[in-house]
């Protein structure tokens, strides 16, 4: 095939025997042109190229450019790429859509695109990756931002004025909200050094008004995208969520008596969680609250059952139980007033040092109730091994508590003997450290004495 003109869209031949090249793209079995010009075809490579006089603009990391806002995910937003700035031609296809990502926006906490600009905003970005997409950012660069902004309500032009956490303003309605603002904003390309980008409050706290929007969750602002440009002045009304979005998200929640599951694991998910639950009830709902940002586990989650009873068994059963190395908490979510966190228990606590790492709170117990009357006893755990931390505390009452801590200080228990004494409270263990010596310490640590 000899040298000839195309323009963009032809097919130029068949992919099976020849590779695309500069200005073409291989698409269902053929090679397609994507810019005007001569067709060459290399002969030693198989390489079919589009030529022509002009040079393609491509964007370069480093670049300016201009876009509108097309869409708004959780995460990120899609610009659709106008031009590269300083150059008015066209650009290739694969560049007229770019990403920016919801930590490369604003230098401050934002949970989702939607809170710091909107769909038709016309917005100045730089271009930080250009393979496998193009990706670009408007944080740390006040000249970055949005350009022009239209009222979500009424369609108005939208002008810069700091109030608080908004910046910007509608003069036909009473609209008012925040943007991502370049110093070009309401100046077309003109930049100024002392512009709207000073009213993004950057690295401060957001005002309790805005921690309510937050609150909302994401899927309830992002309602506000289907229906973002109105003529006729109404307010939008935003819906009541319940949860947070996303896989935390719960839309009604289920009856029946919900428990609160604390001190959980990482590696326990929601599924994990149902299962153990399940032998003690009929459980309907079951969920692991995650981190937005990570999809990691926060630590607790919510379990309900279907009735009172199978919930009462289950918090008798399973509280204090030991779950991949750590002992959960499990208490009525519902119970106003009960703390979620252990209560204290009364007594005298008593702390028992160089214990052997198979010695359980079973075992202890059973030590210690030949002596003393005995309240509560806890062994901690290494988070991650899952094994004793080779101490552990006993709790027993007032009265009987001295004679336990005589009669086993130095016991031999398990092949070692253990270091019995009454615990220190906390600002007793500070002033007793800061009159010992680094080295005394690090070896009242070895031997269990000190954690």
């Amino acid at each position: 095939m000899g040298a000839s003109f195309i323009t963009p869209g032809e097919i130029i031949e068949n992919s099976s025997n020849l590779t695309p090249g500069k200005g073409t793209i291989e698409h269902e079995g053929n090679i397609i042109a994507m810019v005007q010009g001569n067709v060459i075809i290399d002969s030693k490579s198989n390489t079919v190229s589009v030529t022509n006089d002009d040079d393609v603009p491509t964007p370069k990391v480093g670049d300016y450019l201009i876009g509108v806002v097309d869409k708004l995910g959780e995460k990120a937003a899609t610009i659709r790429i106008i031009q590269i700035e300083g150059d008015e031609r066209s650009i290739l296809p694969q560049h007229q859509y770019a990403d920016i990502y919801v930590a490369g926006i604003v230098d401050r906490f934002l949970p989702a695109p939607v809170d710091a600009m909107r769909r038709r905003d016309l917005v100045r970005v730089k271009v930080t990756e250009t393979n496998p997409v193009l990706k670009v950012n408007t944080r740390d660069d006040e000249n970055c931002g949005v350009l022009s902004a239209l009222c979500p309500q009424c369609g108005n032009d939208l002008y810069a004025k700091p109030e608080g956490d908004n910046n910007v303003h509608c003069s036909q309605c009473d609209y008012k909200g925040y943007r991502v603002l370049s110093n070009g904003f309401g100046h077309g390309y003109d930049l100024d050094k002392n512009g709207a980008a000073s009213y993004n409050r950057l690295k401060q706290r957001w005002s309790k008004e805005f921690d309510e929007i937050f609150k909302s969750g994401i899927p309830a602002r992002s309602v506000l995208l289907s229906a973002d440009h109105r003529f006729d002045g109404r307010k939008i009304i935003r819906p009541n969520f319940e949860g947070t979005g996303g896989n935390n998200q719960r839309n009604e929640r289920p009856k029946g008596t919900k428990l609160f599951v604390g001190g959980l694991a990482r590696s326990i998910d929601t599924e994990r969680l149902k299962e153990l639950f399940s032998q003690h009830g009929d459980v309907i709902d079951a969920i692991v609250m995650t981190d937005k940002e990570t999809g990691n586990s926060r630590g607790f989650g919510f379990v309900t059952y279907s009735g009172k009873a199978s919930a009462d068994v289950a918090i008798k059963e399973l509280h204090k139980f030991e779950l991949n190395g750590r002992k959960i908490t499990v208490n009525n979510a519902d119970d106003k007033s009960s703390s979620k966190k252990d209560r204290k228990p009364s007594g005298k606590k008593i702390f028992v040092g160089g214990l052997d790492w198979n010695v359980n709170e079973k075992q202890l117990k059973e030590l210690f109730s030949k002596h003393c009357k005995v309240i509560d006893v806890s062994i901690p755990l290494n988070r991650d091994t899952g094994k004793s931390r080779g101490f552990g505390f006993v709790t027993a009452s007032e009265d009987s508590a001295e004679k336990a801590i005589k009669a086993l200080d130095g016991f031999e228990l398990n092949g070692r003997k253990i270091g019995v004494r009454e615990s220190d409270d906390k600002s007793k263990k500070k002033n007793n450290k800061n009159q010992r010596s680094s080295r005394e310490l690090q070896a009242r640590r070895e031997e269990g004495i000190e954690d």
